[in-house]
């Protein structure tokens, strides 16, 4: 169980880890799949069209704070939503059509950067129907292993919010040329599949709202079974190796002189790829990433290198959408260059140039969705000691490629890039900016400088 909080009144503590999770997706487990259609994406307070899902009444486990109601209990009262009943397809004479999936192996990250658990969606190497010569990755949405938020503290909208944008995401990418099954797995859909559980709250009844600390027994003479559903994807196993592993080996830790504060880290380069190796895959990130941001109008915003596979020749694929913003679904926000009306100042015809998304270091840019700290052991030595270097290499690598838009002025000519280094301010005058000094305008936006 989470520790208490110092608040009982607050609303956002996690529920109680029950004993139901770990055990759940076990390798060699099988379970029967159907296919599901998604929901449109919603988000809490994002991009996305407002929470659709019926509002959880505290109130039903009376006294009990937040934090000491079972996941499983509130999974089994709250469950994923659309009626399984309604779902597709059929063999024709109203039987659906399911399939066996059995588990061979995890590849879910428990951990953030700074060791703590994260839970959320479990990540499963898997075959279908019996034919263990064929992997795929099962990504499975189960409410039960999500934490609350201080945002949302209900776990089973936080499952099936990560599950209506990661869903959508995929399908809009498996169309798109290039895109689907190249620089994002192959997609193979969404289904659900039921889990029978024992509520060991079920004997319990009415008294057990009113009688919050009574005791469960699992084995209660009036337990009953049930079943709870979970969603879930089917995506391609990807060749090659996650770029999180490759850096966390070259990750060495510093201990810091002050044991209160959290350890700073070098890198061992010797472990790492070939410098030239390792500048490929950081062009290949960038232009994998404009791409999906241009042919779907998508972006990711969580490019981390746990979410990016590596392939021996350098290339690269995009492996996690859960915080995409589809802009096709966006209802909140920003609009995307491509929906703009002709001669609107924002509208483009190109994609944004690389120079103008990543300036001035690529692995610097929050702007564009890079997420962590852990970049920097990626990176060249040379540019971490100076990322003029790093800016001198994106204009270098993009400024005549002409797939994408020329520089904007505004990106030229935006006041606060007078603060950049001289190096940088003379790469941005080689580009066309007016001199510093002499003309800067003090507006466009105060990004990454």
């Amino acid at each position: 169980m989470s520790s208490s909080p110092s608040s009982s009144t607050d609303p956002w503590f996690e529920l109680a880890n029950g004993p139901h999770t770990g055990k759940t997706y076990r390798q060699g487990k099988s379970f029967l799949i159907r296919k599901h259609c998604p929901p449109e994406p919603f988000q809490v307070n994002g991009h996305y069209r407002d929470n659709p899902r019926p509002i959880a009444d505290w109130d039903l486990w009376g006294a009990r704070k937040q934090y000491g109601i079972d996941r499983l209990e509130f999974a089994l009262a709250y469950p994923p939503m659309d009626d399984e009943s309604h779902q597709h397809p059929s063999t024709g004479n109203d039987t659906v059509l399911e399939r066996s999936l059995t588990i061979t192996g995890s590849k879910t990250r428990r951990n953030n950067d700074n060791g703590s658990e994260r839970r959320g969606a479990h990540v499963l190497t898997c075959f279908l129907d019996g034919d263990a010569t064929v992997e795929y990755i099962a990504k499975i949405y189960d409410g039960v292993d999500y934490p609350g938020s201080y945002q949302e503290p209900d776990c089973m909208t936080l499952a099936d919010m990560d599950y209506s944008i990661e869903a959508c995401a995929y399908r809009n990418l498996q169309s798109i040329p290039g895109v689907g099954g190249v620089l994002v797995p192959a997609y193979f859909g969404s289904w659900t599949f039921a889990l029978d559980v024992v509520d060991p709250f079920a004997y319990l009844g009415h008294d057990h709202h009113e009688n919050p600390n009574a005791d469960a027994d699992p084995n209660g003479p009036a337990a009953v079974a049930r079943q709870r559903w979970v969603r879930m994807i089917l995506i391609e196993l990807v060749p090659g190796e996650c770029l999180l592993d490759m850096i966390e080996r070259a990750r060495v830790p510093v201990p810091s002189l002050e044991p209160t504060l959290r350890p700073t880290t070098t890198t061992n380069y010797s472990v790492l790829p070939p410098e030239a190796f390792r500048i490929r895959v950081i062009r290949n990130i960038i232009e994998a990433d404009i791409t999906i941001w241009w042919e779907a109008l998508l972006t990711n915003h969580d490019f981390h290198p746990r979410n990016i596979m590596v392939k021996p020749d350098g290339k690269v694929v995009i492996i996690d959408f859960n915080h995409a913003q589809l802009f096709e679904f966006t209802t909140y926000g920003d609009v995307h260059p491509r929906q703009r009306e002709p001669g609107h100042p924002d509208a483009l015809t190109q994609p944004e140039s690389p120079i103008e998304r990543y300036w001035a270091v690529p692995f610097g840019s929050v702007a564009a969705g890079w997420v962590g700290d852990l970049w920097k052991h990626w990176m060249p030595e040379s540019w971490v000691k100076d990322p003029d270097q790093a800016t001198e290499w994106l204009v270098a690598t993009f400024r005549d490629d002409t797939r994408f838009a020329p520089l904007g002025h505004d990106f030229l000519n935006c006041y606060f890039r007078t603060k950049c280094s001289p190096r940088a301010q003379k790469l941005l005058e080689d580009l066309g900016r007016k001199p510093a000094g002499k003309g800067a305008e003090k507006k466009g936006k105060e990004i990454d400088i």
